[in-house]
């Protein structure tokens, strides 16, 4: 009896995981936006980010949406210029919306592995951003968020940030 329910559960584990992801439809996202840093950078001048995501399959009925992707953004400060680039895994996740509405907020989170450069020096570390945004049905989404990278020659690299990002 126990050898009948354990293949009869394992055969159901299988078949509903098979079956419970579905693909993301149009998963890349482009990204683009303002940085303003934060922190002993506080004074640079207004910098600018770009991004690319790809959005994973994700389980049928959740709102979470998978990504891993690569970022840049680029500011200066007193003639220094300050490059951060990397590649990151994150997840979205869609706040239920109104029936009717006409967009959808969402959370955003990623990790990944970055570089920060001065003109004088570089390091590779942990780096990372959190957002909150608003995507309306045509895939045009605004981005609000935070973002940190490696500490490099003295510097701290955090800044916030304002985007916009667009899925195809």
């Amino acid at each position: 009896m126990l050898m009948k329910f354990t293949v009869l559960a394992i055969g159901i584990l299988a078949s509903g995981s098979a079956l419970s992801q579905m693909q993301v439809q149009k998963p890349i996202e482009i990204t683009a936006g303002a940085v303003f840093f934060t922190g002993d950078r506080d004074d640079a001048d207004l910098g600018f980010l770009l991004g690319l995501d790809y959005y994973m399959n994700k389980a049928y009925g959740s709102q979470t949406m998978p990504f891993i992707g690569v970022r840049y953004h680029r500011g200066e400060d007193g003639g220094l210029d300050l490059n951060t680039y990397g590649v990151h895994v994150g997840a979205r996740y869609g706040l239920p919306a109104n029936p009717g509405s006409t967009g959808n907020f969402y959370l955003k989170g990623a990790l990944g592995y970055y570089n920060s450069d001065i003109d004088v020096d570089d390091e590779w570390g942990l780096g990372g951003f959190a957002a909150a945004g608003y995507e309306m049905q045509n895939n045009l989404s605004f981005e609000l968020g935070y973002q940190i990278g490696p500490s490099v020659g003295g510097y701290d690299n955090k800044s916030f940030y304002g985007a916009v990002t667009f899925r195809l």
